[in-house]
């Protein structure tokens, strides 16, 4: 279990380094620091500075990976080896164990993994020494990298005067870029200090016992007891089996955009996609007056399958036109002429799909249909001048971010008047919202409408390379924000034609 440094009078942690020499090997002078607010530890009762106790802290180790961490402490002592094969094997160690506390962390399972304020507490304690081992590393590996490139021996002997004085110029910039990772690191770790004593604060005014022993979050039985009546008969959802929602990110994890790919993956993607397949038709068949309770239900799923089918539409479109040399091996002519027909036939027919659907996603909430393009999967078909529904388009504005991903639209609408679509899909329903604005008079925008981000949360990717999961729920509020506009039009006036 880790222990940390805290001090003994004020129970605030504390480190052996004040804030101005945190990323140095200075030791003089105060050997304790207050993380909270950066402080000397406290007087004692003789008036000297304390000693920090150190106490432990943290979640007890689960029996099944002690054994790996025993084998870890031992391969990496603070006594070496130091050579790039054991830097090697602590980096490839440190990546796997950042991709699990990347989804560890997520918008689901944090509930399994962070189940009580200590549990948090011990994370941000974490979070805080490694932004401090970070803002140290950027430090010393910049200062490193300068001064080992002004001696000839780590570059090798360059006799060309202006290449030594690119590679001499290229260091300065290398350190100069990681001082300002130093200061970065540096910033995150003092507010992760301040949120870990805060969040220990919080956990000693909200819980009554620390995190249990190892292995307390197992979930445990009673069978000493026999039902007492048929209804309690039912087995209850075992605590340790992942919610819906949970799958659903592991899924996003595995096949997200870093995802690698082989023919196993692909097979395991086939049989998700088919056993989710199946679902959706009894959603829309059967099981539909429980699985679509209203219009909007109805809405963001056409919506979703929009996305799907439209995507393959392209995905075939692009086998066509850019076929693998080993699609055609061992095939004759006239089979691969077959096969190319067929699966262009295929992309057609998707695409036709995809605008219907588009269409009933509009007509599910009462919406018309724009009159000048065409709803497919959040991609217009036609020709490229083809204007965008509900008004010209002005600017367009994607961008991914950590959780999630943003779309920022502007169009002229019929009337004249300028409109701002902004969408933030995040990894969080009550964190993402999609709003309509309108340009007034004073050159400020003002909210027009909006859609519930539960309308259309569920309907949308976890991640999204580009605009098309959004632009059917951008059409529609465009088109509500159009009709509102028409509605307040003076009786007989006419509409700004469109340059």
């Amino acid at each position: 279990m880790i222990r940390i440094p805290i001090c003994p009078v004020c129970t605030e942690p504390v480190a052996d380094q004040p804030d101005q020499t945190r990323t140095s090997a200075d030791r003089s002078g105060t050997p304790w620091w207050h993380l909270v607010d950066n402080t000397p530890i406290c007087l004692s009762t003789d008036g000297k500075r304390s000693q920090a106790a150190f106490v432990e802290d943290g979640l007890p180790v689960d029996s099944r990976s002690s054994t790996w961490l025993e084998a870890m402490s031992e391969s990496f002592t603070i006594d070496g080896p130091y050579d790039p094969v054991r830097l090697g094997s602590a980096v490839t160690a440190a990546e796997h164990l950042y991709r699990w506390l990347h989804t560890a962390t997520g918008p689901f399972s944090a509930t399994m993994a962070l189940p009580t304020p200590s549990d948090v507490a011990f994370l941000i304690g974490h979070l805080h020494r490694t932004n401090r081992l970070l803002a140290r590393i950027h430090a010393q590996v910049g200062s490193y990298v300068l001064d080992r490139v002004l001696q000839k021996q780590f570059t090798c002997p360059i006799d060309d005067i202006e290449v030594h004085c690119k590679v001499v110029d290229l260091a300065y910039d290398i350190n100069a870029r990681l001082q300002d990772g130093t200061e970065a690191c540096d910033q995150s770790a003092r507010a992760a200090g301040v949120a870990w004593s805060d969040t220990r604060e919080l956990t000693a005014l909200t819980t009554a016992n620390p995190s249990g022993q190892a292995d307390s979050h197992a979930p445990t039985t009673n069978t000493d007891h026999e039902p007492t009546s048929p209804h309690a008969a039912t087995t209850p959802p075992h605590p340790s089996e992942p919610s819906a929602a949970h799958l659903a990110e592991l899924i996003g994890a595995v096949f997200g955009d870093e995802a690698s790919f082989s023919p196993e993956l692909t097979h395991t993607a086939t049989r998700i996609l088919g056993t989710l397949t199946t679902y959706l038709s009894n959603c829309l068949g059967p099981a539909r007056p429980a699985a679509i309770a209203t219009p909007q239900d109805f809405a963001d799923l056409t919506t979703a399958l929009t996305h799907l089918t439209h995507s393959f539409h392209t995905s075939l479109r692009q086998v066509v036109e850019h076929a693998a040399s080993h699609d055609a091996k061992d095939l004759g002519a006239a089979h691969v002429a077959a096969l190319h027909a067929s699966m262009a036939q295929a992309s057609d027919a998707l695409r036709h799909a995809a605008q219907n659907l588009g269409a009933a996603s509009y007509h599910a909430v009462g919406l018309d249909l724009p009159q000048d393009s065409v709803v497919a999967s959040g991609s217009r078909e036609g020709k490229a001048n083809t204007p965008p529904s509900s008004g010209r388009q002005v600017e367009r504005i994607f961008g991914e971010h950590r959780q999630g991903y943003d779309l920022t639209e502007t169009r002229r609408a019929s009337g004249g008047a300028l409109l701002r679509v902004r969408i933030h899909r995040d990894a969080y329903q009550h964190q993402s919202y999609a709003i309509v604005e309108v340009l007034t008079p004073a050159m400020t925008w003002t909210s027009m409408t909006n859609e519930p981000a539960s309308r259309w949360h569920a309907g949308t990717p976890y991640r999204s390379t580009g605009p098309a999961p959004l632009e059917s729920l951008a059409d529609r509020l465009f088109a509500r924000a159009d009709s509102i506009l028409r509605t307040q039009q003076p009786t007989g006036s006419t509409a700004h034609s469109r340059r």
